[in-house]
């Protein structure tokens, strides 16, 4: 019985990376956001613009949001994501006074060079959109 479970136990140890995880799966999938992206937001409440940002690293669940024109950014955590959307909630860990914190972002791909962005505010309003530009 022990060689038998010793057996089973190589074979798994053999067999189960091969077949990625959760963690994985989904970054891959959220790969079509890697890179440095940019454009000009629109705010819809009063008809601002502002410079957006966005640097994208799906292998390490990385992803950081600057506004340069509002001296603010911080990063986005995912909440979910798939081939053509990633929804993030925001948390604005530098210029606290000039943007909103805890906003929900939604990114829809376009093609390989364009993002749309949408921003709702913590209460789920529409507050701002844009079309995002990969810089490399």
């Amino acid at each position: 019985m022990k060689g038998k479970m010793l057996f089973l136990c190589s074979v798994m140890a053999v067999w189960l990376p091969a077949f990625p995880g959760p963690a994985a799966s989904q970054s891959t999938a959220l790969s079509w956001l890697d890179g440095e992206w940019e454009g000009t937001g629109y705010q819809v409440s009063n008809g601002g613009t502002w410079t957006i940002r966005f640097s994208g690293h799906s292998e390490n669940n990385y992803y950081a949001i600057e506004y340069p024109s509002l001296y603010c950014g911080g990063n986005w955590t995912i909440i979910s994501g798939n081939d053509y959307r990633a929804e993030f909630v925001e948390m604005i860990t530098a210029g606290t006074d000039v943007c909103v914190n805890g906003g929900i972002v939604i990114l829809t791909r376009v093609d390989d060079r364009h993002i749309a962005f949408t921003y709702f505010s913590p209460d789920r309003i529409l507050d701002a959109f844009s079309t995002l530009v990969r810089r490399n």
